[in-house]
Protein backbone atom coordinates (compact mmCIF):
# COMPACT_ATOMS: atom_id res chain seq x y z
CA UNK A 1 0.00 0.00 0.00
CA UNK A 2 1.16 3.51 -0.77
CA UNK A 3 0.41 6.39 1.60
CA UNK A 4 -2.26 6.39 4.28
CA UNK A 5 -3.84 9.55 5.66
CA UNK A 6 -4.70 9.79 9.35
CA UNK A 7 -7.08 12.52 10.54
CA UNK A 8 -8.20 13.70 13.99
CA UNK A 9 -11.79 14.43 12.87
CA UNK A 10 -11.43 18.23 12.80
CA UNK A 11 -12.74 20.34 9.90
CA UNK A 12 -9.16 21.15 9.04
CA UNK A 13 -8.06 17.51 8.86
CA UNK A 14 -11.10 16.39 6.86
CA UNK A 15 -10.71 19.20 4.35
CA UNK A 16 -7.04 18.30 3.87
CA UNK A 17 -8.03 14.65 3.39
CA UNK A 18 -10.62 15.65 0.75
CA UNK A 19 -8.02 17.64 -1.16
CA UNK A 20 -5.65 14.66 -1.23
CA UNK A 21 -8.42 12.22 -2.13
CA UNK A 22 -9.29 14.28 -5.21
CA UNK A 23 -5.70 13.76 -6.37
CA UNK A 24 -5.60 10.05 -5.57
CA UNK A 25 -8.90 8.19 -5.19
CA UNK A 26 -7.09 5.06 -3.99
CA UNK A 27 -5.98 6.75 -0.77
CA UNK A 28 -7.00 5.08 2.48
CA UNK A 29 -8.15 7.54 5.17
CA UNK A 30 -8.00 6.50 8.79
CA UNK A 31 -10.00 8.16 11.58
CA UNK A 32 -8.99 6.63 14.94
CA UNK A 33 -11.37 7.11 17.89
CA UNK A 34 -10.11 6.82 21.46
CA UNK A 35 -11.18 3.35 22.71
CA UNK A 36 -11.03 4.48 26.33
CA UNK A 37 -14.41 6.06 25.75
CA UNK A 38 -16.02 2.60 25.51
CA UNK A 39 -14.97 0.42 28.43
CA UNK A 40 -15.44 -3.34 28.79
CA UNK A 41 -17.88 -2.65 31.64
CA UNK A 42 -19.97 -0.49 29.32
CA UNK A 43 -20.41 -3.39 26.90
CA UNK A 44 -21.67 -5.49 29.81
CA UNK A 45 -24.06 -2.82 31.14
CA UNK A 46 -25.61 -1.42 27.96
CA UNK A 47 -28.09 -3.51 26.02
CA UNK A 48 -27.63 -3.57 22.24
CA UNK A 49 -24.17 -2.00 22.61
CA UNK A 50 -23.11 -3.37 19.23
CA UNK A 51 -26.02 -1.56 17.58
CA UNK A 52 -25.10 1.68 19.34
CA UNK A 53 -21.48 1.42 18.16
CA UNK A 54 -22.59 0.66 14.61
CA UNK A 55 -24.88 3.71 14.63
CA UNK A 56 -22.07 5.82 16.05
CA UNK A 57 -19.65 4.76 13.31
CA UNK A 58 -22.26 5.44 10.62
CA UNK A 59 -22.85 8.87 12.17
CA UNK A 60 -19.13 9.69 11.94
CA UNK A 61 -18.87 8.44 8.36
CA UNK A 62 -21.94 10.39 7.32
CA UNK A 63 -20.51 13.52 8.93
CA UNK A 64 -17.12 13.48 7.24
CA UNK A 65 -17.39 11.40 4.05
CA UNK A 66 -18.61 14.08 1.63
CA UNK A 67 -16.52 13.73 -1.56
CA UNK A 68 -14.71 10.77 0.01
CA UNK A 69 -15.78 7.23 -0.93
CA UNK A 70 -17.05 5.48 2.18
CA UNK A 71 -15.07 2.36 1.28
CA UNK A 72 -11.87 4.43 1.58
CA UNK A 73 -12.76 5.86 5.00
CA UNK A 74 -12.01 3.68 8.02
CA UNK A 75 -13.31 4.57 11.47
CA UNK A 76 -12.11 2.32 14.24
CA UNK A 77 -11.70 2.32 17.99
CA UNK A 78 -8.03 1.89 18.75
CA UNK A 79 -4.98 3.34 20.46
CA UNK A 80 -1.93 4.87 18.80
CA UNK A 81 -0.26 1.49 19.16
CA UNK A 82 -3.17 -0.13 17.30
CA UNK A 83 -2.79 2.42 14.49
CA UNK A 84 0.92 1.70 14.15
CA UNK A 85 0.27 -2.04 14.13
CA UNK A 86 -2.38 -1.62 11.42
CA UNK A 87 -0.23 0.46 9.03
CA UNK A 88 2.68 -1.94 9.51
CA UNK A 89 0.52 -4.95 8.57
CA UNK A 90 -0.71 -3.10 5.48
CA UNK A 91 2.85 -2.34 4.35
CA UNK A 92 2.19 1.38 4.19
CA UNK A 93 5.02 3.42 2.68
CA UNK A 94 4.26 6.73 4.40
CA UNK A 95 1.84 8.14 6.97
CA UNK A 96 0.39 11.57 6.28
CA UNK A 97 -0.98 12.99 9.51
CA UNK A 98 -3.43 15.93 9.47
CA UNK A 99 -4.15 17.15 13.01
CA UNK A 100 -4.83 20.40 14.89
CA UNK A 101 -2.39 22.16 17.19
CA UNK A 102 -4.74 21.63 20.14
CA UNK A 103 -5.35 17.90 19.58
CA UNK A 104 -3.54 16.90 22.79
CA UNK A 105 -5.95 19.04 24.86
CA UNK A 106 -8.88 16.74 24.14
CA UNK A 107 -9.80 13.07 24.60
CA UNK A 108 -8.09 11.95 21.40
CA UNK A 109 -5.63 9.14 20.91
CA UNK A 110 -1.94 9.95 21.48
CA UNK A 111 -0.89 11.24 18.05
CA UNK A 112 2.51 12.13 19.49
CA UNK A 113 3.15 8.41 19.97
CA UNK A 114 2.43 7.82 16.29
CA UNK A 115 4.87 10.58 15.32
CA UNK A 116 7.64 9.44 17.67
CA UNK A 117 7.33 5.64 17.51
CA UNK A 118 6.42 4.92 13.89
CA UNK A 119 8.85 2.79 11.93
CA UNK A 120 7.26 4.26 8.81
CA UNK A 121 8.00 7.86 7.74
CA UNK A 122 5.42 10.32 9.10
CA UNK A 123 4.59 13.62 7.44
CA UNK A 124 2.70 15.96 9.80
CA UNK A 125 0.59 19.00 8.91
CA UNK A 126 -1.18 21.00 11.63
CA UNK A 127 -4.09 23.40 11.58
CA UNK A 128 -6.42 25.19 13.99
CA UNK A 129 -9.36 23.58 15.76
CA UNK A 130 -12.81 25.19 15.63
CA UNK A 131 -15.61 25.01 18.21
CA UNK A 132 -17.63 22.96 15.69
CA UNK A 133 -14.92 20.29 15.80
CA UNK A 134 -15.31 19.47 19.48
CA UNK A 135 -17.73 16.72 20.41
CA UNK A 136 -18.83 15.58 23.84
CA UNK A 137 -16.57 12.55 23.81
CA UNK A 138 -13.65 14.95 23.32
CA UNK A 139 -14.26 16.60 26.71
CA UNK A 140 -16.35 14.13 28.71
CA UNK A 141 -15.14 13.31 32.21
CA UNK A 142 -15.23 9.56 32.82
CA UNK A 143 -15.06 7.74 36.18
CA UNK A 144 -17.68 10.14 37.47
CA UNK A 145 -17.98 10.74 41.20
CA UNK A 146 -21.55 9.96 42.23
CA UNK A 147 -23.77 9.20 45.22
CA UNK A 148 -26.34 6.45 45.62
CA UNK A 149 -29.92 6.38 46.78
CA UNK A 150 -30.93 5.65 49.38
CA UNK A 151 -28.39 8.02 50.92
CA UNK A 152 -28.16 10.92 53.34
CA UNK A 153 -27.22 14.57 53.11
CA UNK A 154 -24.14 13.75 55.20
CA UNK A 155 -22.99 11.36 52.45
CA UNK A 156 -23.61 14.04 49.83
CA UNK A 157 -21.84 16.78 51.78
CA UNK A 158 -18.84 14.55 52.42
CA UNK A 159 -18.57 13.70 48.72
CA UNK A 160 -18.82 17.34 47.64
CA UNK A 161 -16.29 18.56 50.21
CA UNK A 162 -13.71 15.78 49.71
CA UNK A 163 -13.74 16.16 45.93
CA UNK A 164 -14.18 19.95 45.85
CA UNK A 165 -17.11 19.75 43.45
CA UNK A 166 -20.50 21.45 43.43
CA UNK A 167 -22.76 18.61 42.31
CA UNK A 168 -22.93 14.90 41.53
CA UNK A 169 -25.11 12.43 39.63
CA UNK A 170 -27.35 10.26 41.79
CA UNK A 171 -27.38 6.55 40.91
CA UNK A 172 -29.75 3.71 41.70
CA UNK A 173 -28.75 0.19 40.62
CA UNK A 174 -26.28 1.59 38.08
CA UNK A 175 -28.78 3.89 36.38
CA UNK A 176 -29.00 7.68 36.56
CA UNK A 177 -31.99 8.92 38.60
CA UNK A 178 -31.05 12.50 39.50
CA UNK A 179 -28.56 15.27 40.18
CA UNK A 180 -27.76 16.68 43.65
CA UNK A 181 -25.89 19.98 44.18
CA UNK A 182 -24.66 22.40 46.85
CA UNK A 183 -27.51 24.71 45.86
CA UNK A 184 -30.03 21.95 46.60
CA UNK A 185 -28.57 21.65 50.10
CA UNK A 186 -28.65 25.40 50.77
CA UNK A 187 -32.25 25.62 49.58
CA UNK A 188 -33.35 22.73 51.81
CA UNK A 189 -31.33 23.16 54.99
CA UNK A 190 -33.41 20.72 57.06
CA UNK A 191 -33.81 17.92 54.50
CA UNK A 192 -31.68 14.86 55.21
CA UNK A 193 -32.38 12.40 52.37
CA UNK A 194 -30.60 12.62 48.99
CA UNK A 195 -33.76 11.39 47.26
CA UNK A 196 -35.58 14.50 48.53
CA UNK A 197 -32.72 16.89 47.74
CA UNK A 198 -31.92 15.79 44.20
CA UNK A 199 -33.41 17.00 40.93
CA UNK A 200 -35.16 14.06 39.31
CA UNK A 201 -35.16 13.09 35.62
CA UNK A 202 -32.11 15.22 34.77
CA UNK A 203 -31.46 16.46 31.26
CA UNK A 204 -28.82 14.32 29.53
CA UNK A 205 -26.73 14.48 26.37
CA UNK A 206 -25.28 11.93 23.93
CA UNK A 207 -21.54 11.47 23.37
CA UNK A 208 -21.58 12.44 19.69
CA UNK A 209 -23.29 15.80 20.34
CA UNK A 210 -21.18 18.91 19.78
CA UNK A 211 -19.82 21.13 22.54
CA UNK A 212 -21.91 23.94 20.99
CA UNK A 213 -25.07 21.90 21.50
CA UNK A 214 -24.03 21.20 25.11
CA UNK A 215 -23.53 24.94 25.75
CA UNK A 216 -26.99 25.67 24.31
CA UNK A 217 -28.65 23.08 26.54
CA UNK A 218 -26.80 24.24 29.67
CA UNK A 219 -27.88 27.83 28.99
CA UNK A 220 -31.46 27.14 27.94
CA UNK A 221 -32.20 24.69 30.76
CA UNK A 222 -30.27 26.74 33.34
CA UNK A 223 -28.29 23.74 34.63
CA UNK A 224 -24.57 23.36 35.30
CA UNK A 225 -24.00 19.72 34.41
CA UNK A 226 -25.17 17.25 31.81
CA UNK A 227 -24.84 13.51 32.40
CA UNK A 228 -23.58 11.72 29.29
CA UNK A 229 -25.56 8.52 28.81
CA UNK A 230 -25.88 5.58 26.47
CA UNK A 231 -29.07 3.58 26.77
CA UNK A 232 -29.75 5.18 30.23
CA UNK A 233 -26.35 4.02 31.54
CA UNK A 234 -24.16 6.84 32.88
CA UNK A 235 -20.80 6.91 31.11
CA UNK A 236 -19.60 10.38 32.05
CA UNK A 237 -20.54 13.96 32.72
CA UNK A 238 -20.02 17.34 31.06
CA UNK A 239 -20.20 20.48 33.19
CA UNK A 240 -20.04 24.21 32.65
CA UNK A 241 -16.44 23.97 33.90
CA UNK A 242 -15.62 21.46 31.15
CA UNK A 243 -17.05 23.82 28.52
CA UNK A 244 -14.96 26.66 29.99
CA UNK A 245 -11.84 24.46 29.82
CA UNK A 246 -12.68 23.77 26.18
CA UNK A 247 -12.99 27.51 25.48
CA UNK A 248 -9.59 28.03 27.14
CA UNK A 249 -8.07 25.54 24.68
CA UNK A 250 -9.73 26.98 21.57
CA UNK A 251 -7.77 30.24 21.49
CA UNK A 252 -10.81 32.49 20.98
CA UNK A 253 -9.65 36.11 20.70
CA UNK A 254 -13.06 37.79 20.98
CA UNK A 255 -13.32 40.42 23.73
CA UNK A 256 -15.64 39.64 26.64
CA UNK A 257 -17.48 43.00 26.78
CA UNK A 258 -20.71 41.54 25.31
CA UNK A 259 -20.83 38.80 27.97
CA UNK A 260 -20.30 40.92 31.09
CA UNK A 261 -23.22 41.15 33.52
CA UNK A 262 -23.52 44.71 34.79
CA UNK A 263 -26.40 43.86 37.16
CA UNK A 264 -24.22 43.20 40.21
CA UNK A 265 -25.38 42.01 43.63
CA UNK A 266 -22.56 42.97 46.02
CA UNK A 267 -22.56 42.49 49.79
CA UNK A 268 -20.88 44.53 52.51
CA UNK A 269 -17.89 42.84 54.13
CA UNK A 270 -19.53 42.88 57.59
CA UNK A 271 -22.76 41.24 56.46
CA UNK A 272 -23.53 38.14 58.61
CA UNK A 273 -23.05 34.85 56.80
CA UNK A 274 -26.69 33.63 57.07
CA UNK A 275 -27.82 36.91 55.47
CA UNK A 276 -25.32 36.41 52.64
CA UNK A 277 -26.75 32.94 52.02
CA UNK A 278 -30.23 34.42 51.76
CA UNK A 279 -29.02 37.13 49.34
CA UNK A 280 -27.36 34.44 47.18
CA UNK A 281 -30.62 32.51 47.09
CA UNK A 282 -32.67 35.58 46.11
CA UNK A 283 -30.12 36.71 43.51
CA UNK A 284 -29.77 33.15 42.18
CA UNK A 285 -25.98 33.46 42.24
CA UNK A 286 -23.32 31.07 43.43
CA UNK A 287 -20.86 33.87 44.17
CA UNK A 288 -21.07 37.53 45.16
CA UNK A 289 -18.54 40.38 45.17
CA UNK A 290 -17.75 41.82 48.62
CA UNK A 291 -17.24 45.56 49.15
CA UNK A 292 -15.50 47.38 51.99
CA UNK A 293 -16.65 50.55 53.79
CA UNK A 294 -15.38 52.67 50.89
CA UNK A 295 -17.35 50.64 48.33
CA UNK A 296 -14.20 49.07 46.87
CA UNK A 297 -13.97 45.43 45.84
CA UNK A 298 -12.25 43.55 48.64
CA UNK A 299 -13.17 39.90 48.06
CA UNK A 300 -15.46 37.22 46.63
CA UNK A 301 -17.75 34.88 48.58
CA UNK A 302 -19.00 31.61 47.06
CA UNK A 303 -21.48 28.95 48.11
CA UNK A 304 -18.52 26.59 48.46
CA UNK A 305 -17.00 28.92 51.09
CA UNK A 306 -20.28 28.87 53.03
CA UNK A 307 -20.67 25.10 52.88
CA UNK A 308 -17.10 24.68 54.12
CA UNK A 309 -17.75 26.48 57.43
CA UNK A 310 -21.29 25.19 58.00
CA UNK A 311 -22.06 22.53 60.60
CA UNK A 312 -24.78 19.91 60.80
CA UNK A 313 -26.73 20.02 64.06
CA UNK A 314 -28.85 17.01 65.08
CA UNK A 315 -31.42 17.40 67.84
CA UNK A 316 -34.84 16.25 69.03
CA UNK A 317 -37.97 18.40 69.01
CA UNK A 318 -41.19 17.59 70.86
CA UNK A 319 -44.38 17.75 68.84
CA UNK A 320 -46.82 20.35 70.13
CA UNK A 321 -50.46 19.42 69.64
CA UNK A 322 -51.22 22.38 67.42
CA UNK A 323 -51.97 22.39 63.66
CA UNK A 324 -50.03 25.64 63.26
CA UNK A 325 -46.88 24.15 64.81
CA UNK A 326 -47.01 20.92 62.84
CA UNK A 327 -47.29 22.74 59.54
CA UNK A 328 -44.59 25.30 60.27
CA UNK A 329 -42.27 25.14 57.23
CA UNK A 330 -39.31 26.20 59.36
CA UNK A 331 -39.57 23.06 61.51
CA UNK A 332 -40.01 20.61 58.66
CA UNK A 333 -39.16 17.22 60.13
CA UNK A 334 -36.77 14.87 58.42
CA UNK A 335 -37.25 11.65 60.40
CA UNK A 336 -40.17 10.54 62.58
CA UNK A 337 -38.99 8.39 65.51
CA UNK A 338 -40.80 5.42 67.07
CA UNK A 339 -42.55 7.76 69.54
CA UNK A 340 -44.93 9.60 67.26
CA UNK A 341 -44.78 12.84 69.27
CA UNK A 342 -41.02 13.22 68.83
CA UNK A 343 -39.16 14.38 65.77
CA UNK A 344 -35.49 13.92 64.94
CA UNK A 345 -34.33 17.09 63.19
CA UNK A 346 -31.08 17.53 61.27
CA UNK A 347 -30.27 21.11 60.33
CA UNK A 348 -27.34 22.96 58.79
CA UNK A 349 -26.15 25.75 61.09
CA UNK A 350 -24.18 28.65 59.65
CA UNK A 351 -21.93 30.64 61.98
CA UNK A 352 -23.03 34.21 62.73
CA UNK A 353 -19.79 35.74 61.47
CA UNK A 354 -19.13 38.57 58.98
CA UNK A 355 -18.56 37.45 55.42
CA UNK A 356 -15.08 39.02 55.42
CA UNK A 357 -13.90 36.25 57.76
CA UNK A 358 -14.20 33.53 55.10
CA UNK A 359 -14.24 35.33 51.72
CA UNK A 360 -11.48 34.94 49.14
CA UNK A 361 -9.28 38.04 49.22
CA UNK A 362 -6.92 37.34 46.32
CA UNK A 363 -9.38 38.37 43.62
CA UNK A 364 -8.55 37.63 39.98
CA UNK A 365 -9.85 40.58 37.92
CA UNK A 366 -10.27 41.24 34.19
CA UNK A 367 -11.33 44.15 31.97
CA UNK A 368 -13.93 44.53 29.22
CA UNK A 369 -11.21 44.13 26.60
CA UNK A 370 -9.89 40.82 27.96
CA UNK A 371 -10.06 37.91 25.50
CA UNK A 372 -12.53 35.04 25.91
CA UNK A 373 -10.03 32.17 26.00
CA UNK A 374 -7.73 34.10 28.35
CA UNK A 375 -10.59 34.64 30.80
CA UNK A 376 -11.58 30.98 30.53
CA UNK A 377 -8.01 29.98 31.31
CA UNK A 378 -8.03 32.19 34.44
CA UNK A 379 -11.22 30.48 35.59
CA UNK A 380 -9.73 27.04 35.03
CA UNK A 381 -6.40 27.75 36.74
CA UNK A 382 -8.04 29.37 39.77
CA UNK A 383 -10.97 26.93 39.96
CA UNK A 384 -13.52 29.76 39.97
CA UNK A 385 -16.86 30.32 38.25
CA UNK A 386 -16.70 34.09 37.89
CA UNK A 387 -14.37 37.03 37.36
CA UNK A 388 -14.95 40.60 38.55
CA UNK A 389 -14.68 43.07 35.67
CA UNK A 390 -13.05 46.38 36.56
CA UNK A 391 -12.55 49.72 34.81
CA UNK A 392 -9.26 51.44 34.07
CA UNK A 393 -9.60 53.01 37.54
CA UNK A 394 -9.88 49.52 39.10
CA UNK A 395 -13.55 50.09 39.96
CA UNK A 396 -16.00 47.19 39.82
CA UNK A 397 -18.25 47.53 36.76
CA UNK A 398 -19.60 44.00 36.32
CA UNK A 399 -19.12 40.27 36.67
CA UNK A 400 -18.17 37.72 34.04
CA UNK A 401 -19.89 34.45 34.94
CA UNK A 402 -18.84 31.16 33.40
CA UNK A 403 -22.37 30.58 32.09
CA UNK A 404 -22.28 33.88 30.22
CA UNK A 405 -18.81 33.17 28.84
CA UNK A 406 -20.18 29.98 27.22
CA UNK A 407 -22.19 32.22 24.87
CA UNK A 408 -18.98 32.90 22.95
CA UNK A 409 -19.52 29.47 21.36
CA UNK A 410 -22.98 30.29 20.03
Amino acid sequence: MDDVIIVDGSRYSIEKAREEFKKNRDLRILYPVNPEFFSVELFDDVEKMDDILREEMEYIKGEISSEIDRKNLFVFYGTAEDVLSYVKRKNVNKIRLFITNQVDKFNKIDFTEIINNSEIPVEVERGTILPEDVRIWDIVVKNVISVDVPGTRDDLLKTLKENKISGVPVIRDGHLVGIATRTDILKNLEEDQVAMLMTRNPITISPHSSVIEAAKVLLEKKVRRLPVVLDTVLIGIVTVSDIIRCIANLGIEEEIRDYVNEEITPVWENTPLPVVTRIMDLAKRKALPVLDDAGQLTGIITDEDIIRVSKIEDYIEVFADSPGYDNDEWTWECVRNVESHYYGVSKIEQPMIPVKNIMARDVVKVSNTSKASGCALRMVRNRIDQLPVVSAKDELIGMLHDRDLMKVLL
